[in-house]
């Protein structure tokens, strides 16, 4: 209805998404560190391997997606894990009922914590994997803190702007003025339904400045508080009536971009 930038505040599914991916990343390099320094290790069983070429044009264990289910005891009890990661690896996919054996890192008192210890030892990841799963916590808590921020901050400037609406009205808003290059006053307001309100009361029919689609009181009014409720104004945004009834909108108090044009 009107021609407002579209906002691009972040949906909450997708903040929930961003959230939950750096959390994990933040997991999988604090696991790796801890069952580097403290974790025990245990002959496990791999019964599921699987090796898939993504290119032979990248960097040192980069090459494959390696996938591996295993299982290993500890503390009398039976503990099963499943990795993903990127190697250079290449061992031959294992055929139903067929077992290999690997060493498996684990926190002693909390076994569900594990990983193959290829995955967790300094001494076989390499200078480069030990650098990133140092740095990738603190990167990805800082990325998290300012997903965060920013949202509620667009949360917090949201709810003031819907306050601000709820308590104002049309006599505060039509206290104010605004001179126009052509050195007409009109009246300023801070949401369209209320200049939509002040409009009526001067004219009775308006065409959409794009187009010629008609606009009758009832109307006006009706579309007026949609517009509102999907799209609001701006923080130093505002709606204008003119004084012969015509609706203009100023992004930023810019120039007045007219949207209502009343028929005579």
């Amino acid at each position: 209805m009107s021609r407002k930038k579209s906002k691009n505040n972040l949906p909450i599914p997708i903040l929930i998404i961003i959230c939950a991916v750096l959390i994990f990343a933040i997991y999988i390099s604090l696991t790796t560190i801890v069952l580097a320094f403290w974790g025990d290790t245990a002959l496990g069983t791999v019964d599921g391997y699987h090796s898939r070429m993504d290119s032979s044009f990248t960097d040192v264990n980069r090459s494959r997606t390696v996938s591996k289910s295993y299982y290993f005891m500890a503390n009398g009890k039976k503990y099963q894990g499943y990795v993903i990661y990127s190697s250079d690896e290449q061992w031959p996919s294992l055929k139903e009922g067929e077992i290999r054996r690997e060493s498996i890192s684990y926190l002693s008192f909390f076994p569900r914590i594990n990983k193959p210890t290829a995955l967790a030892d300094f001494g076989e990841m390499g200078d480069f994997a030990i650098i990133f799963h140092f740095l990738a916590p603190v990167a990805c808590g800082f990325l998290l803190f300012l997903v965060i921020r920013t949202y509620s901050k667009e949360k917090k400037k949201a709810d003031k702007k819907k306050t601000k609406a709820a308590v104002g009205n049309i006599t505060g808003a039509q206290k104010n003025a605004v001179i126009t290059k052509g050195g007409a006053q009109v009246k300023k307001f801070s949401s369209l339904s209320e200049a939509a309100q002040y409009a009526v009361s001067i004219t009775g029919r308006w065409r959409f400045a794009d187009s010629y689609d008609e606009y009758d009181r009832d109307r006006l009014l009706i579309e007026s508080e949609f517009s509102d409720e999907e799209n609001p104004a701006d923080e130093g945004s505002y709606y204008v009536v003119a004084a012969n009834g015509a609706i203009g909108f100023s992004e930023d108090g810019g120039e007045i971009d007219w949207l209502f044009l009343p028929l005579t």
